[in-house]
Formats: C-alpha cells, structure tokens, sequence
C-alpha cells in the first residue's frame, strides 16, 4: 500500500450515518468508504408487506446489480411486524465524494423517502509488489472521540494466495467497550488493478475513561500454501498446470505472520453535565403514545416510551417522568439493537401502564431525554408532547343500603332503618359450653395453633423472594445463569451433532461468557477471554480453574476468527468441558 493510499485511508472521515431510518422506508449500506472497483451492498427496508419496488436514487456514479428481496415477520410481546428487505450491489466505477439520494415507495397512498447519506469512493493504489499477496490493515474511524462516543474499528484482510490454516490472535480493547457488528464478511475488491479476496470484521469501540487509549495491533498467523517442484524439468507441468504436484502430495506451505500498527486515541471527558443528562452519548429521538387516551376511572391504559438513534441502546436510561393523578406499574424495557456494518444503533422501549384515579382531565408531561451529541460537541435535549388523557367515571355499581339518611329537622341527622342484616339465630348464653383438652388432642391444638404463623412465615418468605425475582436484576440475572448455560450448551451439542463445528464452538463459548455476565451483573456477550479472567480473578476464583477457561476462551475464537487444522477435535472439547467447567464456576462462585 503506497503512502499516498495510507494517508487517504486515515484521512477519511465519516461524513453520515450510513443507515437512515424514516417512516415506511430505511437505507443501509455495508460500508460508507470504498476504493474504485470495489462493491458495497445497498438494502433498502420497507415496513410491511408491501409488495412494490422502491424507487431508487441516482446512482450514476455506480454500476447496479439488484440481489432480490427477503421478507422478515417478527413477533415481539404480541405484536406482529413485517418487512421487506431489498438487496443491490454497488461497484464503485470513479473516485469521489457522492451523495446517495433518498430511495421513494408509496404505502397506502402516501410517499415515504429515506434519509440521504454520503459515500466516499478513494482512489485505487498503484500494482502492489509480487510480495503483498497478503497483508492486512486496521482502521479506527476517529483519532479523537468522547467518553461513551461510538468509533468504528475496520480490520481487512487481502489475499490472493490460498490459505491452509490461518489463526487471528484475540483482540483485546482495553479501556473500551466493545460490541461486534456482525460476523466477518468476504468480498473480492480490486487493489492497483489486483484482485483480491478480502475478510473484513467490524467491532464498535466506546471508550470508558478520558486519556490517551491504545487500540492495539491485530496479529495472523497464516499457513500459506506453496508449490514445492523437483529438480529439472518436468515434461507434464505444461500439460496438467501443476495439478499432478497436487495429486501427489508435493503441494507445501509456509508460515507467515501479519500485524496491523497500534492506533493511539485521544478521548476527552465530557463537558460539564447539565441536569437530568441522562448518560447517553450520540444522537437520539424520543417518542411517546398511550394506547386509550379517554379511559374510565380504574381502567389501565399503557404509556409507550421509545428512545432510539444511533449510538449504544444498552446505555439508555428510563427518562424521568411525574405522572400525577395515575397509579402506575412499570413493565421490563426492551431493547432492538441493529448491528450493521456501519455501527450500533438501535431502539430502547420503555412500558407503564397508568391507571386513572379520578374523573377529569388529566396530562401526560412530556417526555426529555438531555443526551451528548459529539457531532455538534453539545448537549441536546429531544422531548414529545404533552398527552392530555380525559378521564370517565367508572360505571356505577349497585350498592345494598340498609339505612338511609332523613331529612333532617332539629339540626341532627336521622337515621332510619330499611332493614336488619343478617342476624344470630340463638342468642341465649346456654348455647356455651365449656369444652376440656384432652393428651390426645395436643397435636391437633398444637397444629391448629402453628400452622397458621408458619403458613404465613412462608407465605411472606415466598413474596420477598418474588419481589425480590423482579426488582432485583442482579439476583434475577444470577438465579437463571447456570439454566440459561445449559440451555445453550444443548444447542451447541446439536449444532456439534450436525458437523457445524464453528457454530458449535461460537454458543460454547457464548454459554460460559454470558454465564460469567449473568452472574457478574454485566453484558457477557461484550467480554473478552481477558475480561473473563480479570472477573474471575477479582472473585477468588480458583487460578486453575480461570487457565482452564481462559484456553477454551481463546481455542473457540480461534476456530470462530480462522480455519484450524481440528476443528471438529477443538468444538468437541469445548462442548465436553464446558459443562463441568460451569458446575466448577457455579461452587467456586457460590462460595465466594
């Protein structure tokens, strides 16, 4: 790679979201930075079944390929979604900064348009040296960023020989927070009028802490694979292209070992926090609807709250709201996050359901969310509107009176009686008798006497540990670990059953992250082995026990980030010492 494609490579910045979301219709792209020649993949989303084309943009500057259409029904607490996904390729035929238009489709007579959004198509280098039939690069989309701010990590890998083995060392992103965009991808792009096959993975970075962050070097070791030819020459090489060395065994490989320079980022604390900021860092929208805006006095209506945009949905807060007039009960938030190539976005939804306590005219405030923008370097704050909610009164109900008010005529009020209730049939103190215990009745007093404080005792024991299943996360996430684990390591088995090694081997390792997150109170699809063992090692965890899962750790990775040369040997055993592993992990930790 010349200096000149260096220098264009870092010098790229981004200059929109690549996915754009707006109402009917969204746009998205797999990269937003590519070389002339190269392809990137165009989907646009249409919400509902809608059997049309989308009108598409101008896109002059590309050569166009439509791939089809998929559709995806999802079904999410009841409620059932659709959409139709539309796939184009684009290969880039001139260099550039170009604007893609917004794309049109009519749903129910109305127009909805996506959002427009920036490419930036760069030069191709000039014929790479007969030695760079493989090399790597990484890029971190910005050199400055924000606590909490996303950056985008790009790690490609260029080949045009064959590989027979090739191991990706882990990468470990210490000071941020990481969250994999997708599993790799392959494409073939061309480089100085060289093919290559190019792998590409993507992880989204948010630092944790101001200062100077190392996002440190990637490292691959490759077996690449060799001709190995006998002395002299060899009258059927013209005739065969090499295919009898192949036949015969003589085909070798050798070793070699690739890295990427460590990347140095600034980030900066953020300014000072006004009040009611609610943490998040990005740009956000928020909404709100209620589902029965003129309910009866004691009927429950539900308060939709959804916060989305792009940045990290997991770190959204519930915004404060004063309902007054409403008794309230809060539902368990849900979370869409979209990993596409370009970034983590997604949605966060927030549920409650208010039950009016009175007739009248009452209001919904409305809704803030104060987040950081590192866009405008400010903070900002989206609201809705306030929701007026018209109260009814509750239908009447028949009640039974048994004495009614006269009007009164001496200044005291009167009571006359419409009736007795039901009264006693004997009231004479002869119905009394004394009655004696006898030694053979003391269990039965004795269990007529305590079993009503123990039944309560365990009533009251079972209502704490409910309350506590759902206002306590931590607990909740700990009780259902070790089911949770199981249950993925049985579909790992199947997946093993099934000759899918490395998907066997990627919910292997998934069981015991998200086992040590569940029982740590943090995200274990976002730890690293590194993480894992700090974690562990910070409960006084057996360092056996920590090697043990940290080698599994890293074997699932390796299989997962590169062909290896037992696959099927390494996902056996990760799956066969998963599950003692864990019941090791869950004593260890009980007794902690």
């Amino acid at each position: 790679m010349t200096a000149m494609r260096r220098a264009a490579l870092v010098g790229c910045c981004l200059l929109a979201s690549p996915v754009v979301q707006a109402a009917g219709i969204k746009a998205s792209v797999n990269r937003n930075e590519v070389a002339v020649g190269d392809r990137l993949s165009l989907t646009l989303t249409v919400d509902g079944r809608v059997m049309a084309d989308p009108e598409l943009p101008d896109l002059s500057a590309f050569d166009v390929y439509p791939q089809g259409s998929s559709t995806q029904v999802q079904i999410v607490n009841g409620r059932m979604s659709s959409s139709v996904a539309h796939n184009y390729v684009l290969v880039a035929k001139k260099a550039g900064a170009f604007t893609i238009g917004a794309a049109k489709i009519e749903i129910d007579g109305q127009v909805h348009t996506s959002q427009p959004f920036a490419v930036r198509v760069v030069a191709a280098d000039a014929q790479p040296s007969e030695s760079r039939d493989l090399y790597m690069t990484a890029k971190v989309s910005k050199s400055e960023a924000y606590v909490g701010e996303q950056l985008l990590y790009v790690l490609k890998i260029f080949q045009r020989v064959q590989l027979a083995q090739a191991s990706l060392e882990p990468l470990e992103f210490g000071g941020f927070l990481l969250e994999e965009l997708g599993k790799e991808t392959s494409y073939d792009a061309t480089v100085g009028g060289v093919a290559y096959r190019v792998t590409e993975l993507r992880r989204a970075l948010f630092p944790q802490e101001a200062g100077t962050l190392t996002v440190p070097p990637a490292r691959l070791t490759a077996s690449v694979v060799v001709q190995k030819r006998r002395r002299g020459a060899d009258p059927f090489d013209g005739m065969f292209g090499g295919q009898l060395d192949d036949f015969f065994g003589r085909a070798a490989t050798e070793t070699r070992t690739l890295s990427t320079a460590a990347t140095a980022v600034v980030v900066k604390a953020l300014p000072a926090r006004p009040p009611g900021f609610s943490g998040a860092v990005g740009a956000f929208t928020v909404r709100s609807t209620i589902s029965n805006a003129a309910p009866k006095v004691g009927e429950s209506t539900t308060l939709t709250i959804v916060v989305g945009g792009s940045g990290n949905p997991q770190s959204i807060k519930e915004p404060e709201l004063a309902l007054a007039g409403f008794k309230t009960y809060d539902d368990k938030p849900s979370v869409n996050i979209d990993k596409s190539g370009s970034g983590l976005s997604g949605t966060k939804t927030f549920t409650k359901a208010l039950v009016p306590l009175a007739p009248g005219s009452l209001v919904v405030p409305a809704v803030r969310l104060t987040f950081f923008n590192p866009a405008t370097k400010a903070y900002e704050t989206a609201a809705t509107e306030p929701i007026t909610v018209n109260v009814a009164p509750s239908a009447a109900r028949e009640e039974l009176r048994l004495t009614e008010l006269v009007t009164p005529t001496t200044g005291k009020v009167e009571v006359k009686v419409l009736a007795d209730d039901i009264l006693p049939n004997y009231t004479r103190l002869d119905a009394l008798a004394l009655q004696t215990v006898t030694r053979s009745d003391l269990p039965l007093v004795a269990a007529a006497l305590g079993l009503p404080p123990l039944g309560f005792l365990l009533l009251f024991l079972s209502l704490r540990h409910r309350r506590r299943l759902t206002d306590d996360v931590a607990f909740r996430r700990g009780r259902a670990a070790r089911k949770r684990a199981q249950a993925t390591l049985h579909t790992a088995r199947r997946a093993m059953q099934g000759g899918d090694h490395d998907t066997a081997a990627a919910l292997a390792s998934r069981a015991l992250r998200e086992y040590v997150g569940d029982r740590l109170n943090v995200e274990g699809t976002a730890l690293t082995p590194a993480d894992v063992t700090r974690a562990l090692a910070g409960r006084k965890v057996p360092a056996e026990l920590t090697t043990e899962i940290r080698t599994l750790l890293d074997q699932c990775e390796a299989l997962h980030y590169g062909a290896t040369r037992e696959p099927a040997a390494i996902a056996a055993r990760a799956i066969d010492r998963a599950r003692p592993v864990l019941e090791q992990l869950e004593r260890a930790l009980r007794s902690s």
